[in-house]
């Protein structure tokens, strides 16, 4: 059957953000100077607005204020040279559905103000100290240093308005910072995916370039997340092929992984690049099913990407991803708490630990019935627990993304299992009259004896 392409719809835009956009695109708001916009209700919305009160330098340092409380937004700051600068503000304890958000609608708001009327950079920051006004200021002027001689001051100028009239026509084809042309091997990898030949590019920053640094047939979703890279941002186009309903489905996926501990500067050169490139897969004529982003290889799984591409209340298609489940756990003791090492099997709503993957009789049996699987914060412990009435399963796995998994399967299990219709009640025969029970002349099996003080309560 045929693949069919996904899309997935941008927030809407409030009325009365609408408006202002309009009013300051057309110079009508003279005393405005920033406000914050952030995405309420999957809709985005002006939450704060603050006027003109100095300079630029002393009203940047306003903004500091009005991110504290919030843990992601964007902030319009309009530059006394009639630029708006765009600050992307997702903090650390974001999640990751949070992130996606605000990264796919960056370019979304950039369009509403209008390319030509932005600040020749953008500022993306994780924490409130980062945004600093020495990563916005205009470069001084090159009259301004005694030390050049009139010959290094002409090429200065000759190179910067080559690298201004560079952006303006970046601005203009919509390619963001990185230029069709710039992109080594990317329109090739393109091509095989689109023939199937491959399902899997990864793409990393070569400089101020973007480069295929590998490309592959991955297969299964669980696969693919093992190709994820643990120690430096990358990009990731995957072709997931899977069946929804009986028909095959072949989504296009951006996966954007930057870990905990890269470099700010790296951090910013990524983050800067990835809508450029989702621009340039976008011309050449695909369609981006979902964007994610996360710290983690782990945050990654067949459910979480299955989950991420379906509204979460098809809960009947989530649970034939991690049907039949197995794995090794450590499971800690009721009494002496001691770990174990189990072989757990998930089958329906029923967890089963054995000693061994051989052996057919279980150690003991879990209901998930009524019972809630959660992570045990943080998830570096890689600890999760079950609370059923009874009693409080205490598990250990060996690593974050299993966590994840498996407390994914157990929901999934209790959402399949809470969506069935409940079976139709069974007839029950009616108990013997006692007149029947009592009876002499009832028969008796031959060979039956009666004891004389027997007694039938009926």
């Amino acid at each position: 059957s045929k693949p069919v392409v996904m899309s997935v719809a941008l927030a809407p835009c409030h009325p009365e953000l609408l408006k202002l956009l309009d009013r300051l695109v057309k110079g009508e708001k003279k005393k405005f100077r920033f406000n914050r916009i952030q995405i309420l209700n999957d809709v985005l919305t002006e939450t704060l607005r603050v006027d003109k009160h100095g300079s630029d330098e002393a009203d940047f340092a306003r903004v500091h204020a009005a991110l504290r409380d919030v843990s992601s937004c964007f902030v319009l700051f309009l530059l006394s040279s009639g630029k708006f600068l765009v600050i992307s503000f997702v903090s650390t304890a974001a999640e990751v559905r949070e992130r996606m958000l605000y990264s796919s609608h960056r370019e979304a708001l950039k369009e509403m103000v209008g390319r030509d009327r932005l600040a020749d950079r953008d500022l993306f920051a994780e924490t409130v100290e980062e945004q600093t006004w020495t990563l916005c200021a205009p470069p001084p002027p090159i009259e301004s240093n005694p030390c050049l001689s009139t010959a290094e001051r002409l090429l200065l100028e000759g190179k910067r308005a080559e690298r201004a009239e560079a952006e303006s026509q970046q601005a203009h084809t919509g390619v963001g910072n990185l230029s069709f042309n710039r992109l080594k091997s990317v329109p090739e990898a393109l091509g095989e995916l689109r023939a199937g030949h491959i399902d899997f590019i990864v793409l990393w920053m070569d400089g101020e370039s973007l480069a295929v640094e590998s490309t592959d047939t991955v297969g299964p979703a669980p696969e693919m997340s093992r190709r994820i890279r643990q120690d430096q941002c990358r990009f990731y186009l995957y072709a997931y092929s899977h069946r929804r309903q009986g028909q095959l489905v072949r989504a296009i996926v951006f996966l954007y992984c930057c870990p905990e501990m890269t470099p700010p500067r790296q951090k910013l050169l990524y983050s800067t690049a990835a809508n450029s490139l989702v621009d340039t897969v976008v011309q050449a004529g695909f369609t981006i099913a979902k964007r994610i982003e996360m710290r983690e290889p782990e945050e990654i799984s067949e459910n979480a990407l299955y989950s991420a591409l379906y509204p979460a209340h098809l809960a009947s298609e989530v649970a034939t991803v991690t049907q039949g489940k197995t794995g090794w756990i450590q499971k800690r003791g009721a009494v002496s708490k001691s770990k174990k090492r189990r072989w757990f099997v998930l089958t329906g709503t029923q967890l089963a630990y054995f000693r061994t993957e051989k052996d057919s009789k279980p150690r003991g049996v879990i209901e998930c019935v009524g019972a809630e699987a959660e992570i045990v914060p943080p998830i570096q412990d890689m600890c999760f627990r079950i609370v059923t009435p009874k009693r409080t399963y205490v598990m250990y796995c060996d690593n974050s993304r299993a966590v994840r998994e498996w407390v994914n399967a157990i929901k999934a299990s209790q959402a399949s299992h809470a969506s069935q219709p409940p079976p139709p009640p069974q007839p029950q025969p009616s108990p013997p009259q006692a007149s029947e029970l009592l009876s002499p002349t009832k028969k008796r099996p031959a060979g039956a004896q009666v004891h004389p003080l027997s007694v039938i309560i009926s």
